[in-house]
């Protein structure tokens, strides 16, 4: 047996940087195999990998522990009949649906990126077997998949691929019929093997055994529907970079569940999906998601009104990790595209080291969020970025229907933003509610995300749509480097003001059942302030007019008209040089006043005149005081 061994501490002193990388049994006809733990290999060049001797070492390449794969080139390919092994977890019982995508495919011979599925799936579910063994992966046609030491049984009633609503959702069974790029739909197992009671007992151990995935890979996206895709390589995937290469891409959709409910009945689950759009990502900046809504469903697939199922948890999704799944929603034309994953967007982005990525509270995003301990553990998120700092100003907003659901909603701030619809920065509506609260643009789109330049005298439309009259809560569950403090919901027909941030909620009555337009907005001054500003300006406005300063030289006197009876509390001459020459305090509502000014040299002079209310006036003037 030839083994090489790449471990974070062999590669602080070693490059992991590698032409071309070739793995094949010795001449004596023993195993060979590179096991990296813990570090990133890249191959600039291709892999062939040639299939070791039936024994204990079956794979060519074992990535653990976060170990990850990349590969440079846009036409690079993998070959040979050999195995790549690569583990993953996901919290997800025999009730509970993840999507997936393979990050190998079928180890047949020939080159290139081949068909995957759920047969690329192994088990190692018990951690006290060697971290090379190859478990037992088979199929039950019945509902419940099973799992024990080192025996994975996956139920074939849930394996679905989906290409978009004309061809609906396929029926895989025990198939690879998922070309690399695609996504497959999977539910868990009742997973019972543990090293201590602290571990969750839904976590289950995922073997992909298969070629690699490698260089550029195509999915076909049909105009304003989604495809169920996935990131395809045996290593992380950066959206942001795949999205802005593909100009035809217009947001993700992640799939997200109540995991505590267990029934396979559709009318018993609840569930939905959160949105992520990169915003205009930077260095440190992960973009936005959308908690779920979770709602649950008839049988036809319509919600059911009052299923107050709360929402998901937020999590960073830039960065998918290795066998994520997630749809990929296409713009409004063309009416066929096609989106490519490339080598470039693949980055080596470590996880938290915690036993799930598809699910965990460890893994969530650490932003100042609302109480959600009234609402089952119900997330599936990803990798842990726990600073605020460099996120794009925003925030994250809520609309509770009373004894129905939650809708989560994000109102971003950027100067790189429009008033009209921006991609990336803003994301349409998923409309998956009767009952429901969207911020329309001019051109119609619903947003459930919507970014704008700010400023104080912004003003941001909500639109309700209600099929029963009531009431609808609203409240900043997040606030992320704002650059203002107070935000309000108001009420147009009401012509109320109510406060929505610090900790504050809003509440509305919608009287009548349909849509409430034009009625409902977020803005950042309150009734008290824009009195005022409104006050100031028109005061000032009117003073422009009215008030004025005269140089009489012939009788050495400086005049002050004030037909409008200001309160001017004080009247300050400068000379040119800025130098307060004169001052005149308490002049009061007096519609005329003067002052001597037989004492003052020739020149020109800036008079201010403030009020009571501070409001300040200019005028120029001249003195001539002949001799």
């Amino acid at each position: 047996m030839k083994k090489l061994l790449l471990t974070s501490t062999f590669l602080l002193l070693a490059a992991s940087s590698i032409a071309q990388l070739f793995v094949k049994p010795t001449a004596g006809g023993s195993s060979s195999f590179v096991y990296a733990k813990n570090v990133q290999i890249y191959v600039e060049g291709t892999i062939n990998l040639e299939k070791n001797p039936v024994g204990d070492y079956e794979g060519s390449i074992y990535l653990r522990d976060d170990a990850q794969l990349l590969q440079g080139g846009t036409s690079t390919y993998n070959s040979g009949d050999g195995l790549l092994s690569v583990y993953q977890t996901t919290n997800a019982d025999q009730f509970d649906y993840n999507f997936w995508s393979s990050p190998v495919g079928l180890n047949a011979g020939g080159t290139g990126n081949t068909a995957n599925g759920p047969l690329r799936l192994n088990v190692s579910d018990d951690d006290t077997v060697l971290p090379t063994d190859t478990g037992i992966r088979n199929f039950t046609s019945a509902w419940a998949g099973a799992s024990t030491t080192n025996a994975l049984t996956i139920s074939q009633a849930w394996l679905y691929k989906y290409l978009n609503a004309t061809a609906d959702w396929q029926y895989l069974g025990g198939t690879d019929g998922v070309p690399a790029g695609y996504g497959f739909s999977m539910k868990g197992t009742n997973t019972t093997n543990h090293n201590n009671a602290y571990d969750d007992p839904n976590v289950q151990k995922y073997d992909f055994r298969g070629r690699p995935n490698t260089g550029d890979i195509d999915i076909n996206l049909t105009a304003e529907e989604s495809t169920l895709s996935g990131n395809p390589y045996p290593s992380a995937l950066d959206l942001a970079l795949f999205f802005y290469d593909n100009t035809d891409v217009e947001e993700f959709y992640f799939w997200d569940e109540n995991r505590s409910i267990n029934s396979h009945y559709y009318i018993d689950n609840q569930g939905g999906y959160g949105t992520w759009i990169p915003l205009n990502t930077t260095p440190g900046e992960q973009g936005t998601y959308t908690e779920p809504t979770f709602l649950s469903y008839n049988d036809d697939g319509t919600p059911i009104i009052g299923s107050n199922n709360g929402l998901g948890m937020n999590y960073n999704r830039r960065y998918a990790p290795i066998g994520q799944g997630f749809m990929v929603h296409a713009i409004d034309a063309p009416t066929t595209s096609i989106a490519t994953f490339s080598n470039s967007h693949r980055v080596f982005q470590a996880m938290d080291g915690t036993t799930s990525i598809f699910r965990n509270v460890e893994t969530a995003s650490t932003e100042k969020s609302f109480d959600n301990s009234n609402f089952a553990d119900i997330s599936s998120g990803i990798i842990e970025i726990d600073e605020n700092d460099g996120l794009v100003p925003h925030m994250r907003l809520s609309a509770y229907f009373p004894g129905s659901h939650n809708r989560a909603f994000i109102l971003a701030f950027s100067d790189d933003s429009t008033k009209g619809y921006d991609r990336g920065m803003d994301a349409k509506h998923p409309n998956d509610a009767t009952s429901d609260v969207f911020m329309p643009l001019e051109n119609g789109m619903k947003t459930v995300i919507q970014t704008i330049p700010f400023s104080k005298d912004a003003i941001v439309p909500l639109n309700i749509s209600a099929d029963i009259p009531g009431s609808v809560v609203f409240s900043a569950i997040s606030e992320v480097n704002l650059p203002f403090k107070k935000a309000y919901l108001f009420d147009a027909a009401q012509s109320t003001y109510q406060l929505i941030t610090q900790g504050n909620t809003a509440t509305v009555n919608i009287e009548e059942v349909g849509l409430a337009a034009n009625r409902f907005y977020i803005v950042f001054k309150s009734y008290d302030q824009i009195i005022v500003e409104t006050a100031e300006e028109s005061g000032l406005n009117l003073a422009k007019e009215t008030v004025d300063v005269f140089q009489d030289n012939r009788l050495a006197i400086m005049e002050i008209l004030n037909p409008e009876r200001f309160d001017i509390k004080e009247a300050a001459v400068f000379d040119m040089g800025g130098k307060l020459v004169h001052t005149e305090k308490n002049i009061g509502q007096q519609t005329r006043y003067n002052f001597p000014t037989a004492i003052f040299s020739d020149g020109v002079y800036i008079v201010k005149l403030t009020t009571q209310d501070n409001l300040v006036l200019d005028y120029k003037v001249t003195i001539f005081n002949k001799g």
